[in-house]
């Protein structure tokens, strides 16, 4: 959620009204998932729809602490997040190539103060193989 939210700069709301950005979201989650389950194998699978459950459930106007600190210009906790998926990804063979590519791009726009929708959505895809 922290990096969806961050990088389209939406609420939840919007980000699940529009099929690319739910797609995207979804794809993060289960590349996520799929790190939890190899570092620890007695994660149920049913833990994922559970999680997908939950971000369908919240309210519109919900968004991750990440996109504040963006709207504020402070240090993004893309390292301790997203990055952190991708370490765990890679250490454990897991492939997060959606995850890999939010965490890029996050890093990149915040770096090179790009503003609200300026990167499309289409190029943001692409970046994340969608």
């Amino acid at each position: 959620v922290a990096s969806v939210t961050c990088l389209t700069r939406l609420n939840l709301g919007p980000i699940r009204d529009t099929h690319e950005t739910n797609a995207l979201l979804r794809a993060a989650l289960d590349e996520t998932m799929a790190v939890g389950r190899a570092v620890c194998p007695g994660l149920e699978l049913a833990a994922g729809e559970r999680a997908w459950d939950l971000i369908q459930s919240m309210r519109r106007e919900v968004h991750a602490s990440m996109l504040d600190d963006l709207r504020r210009g402070k240090r993004l906790e893309l390292d301790d997040i997203c990055g952190e998926i991708v370490r765990l990804g890679r250490l454990h063979g897991v492939p997060v190539p959606v995850n890999a590519a939010l965490c890029r791009v996050a890093a990149r726009m915040a770096r090179d103060g790009v503003p609200p929708g300026g990167i499309p959505l289409a190029v943001l895809a692409g970046e994340c193989g969608l």
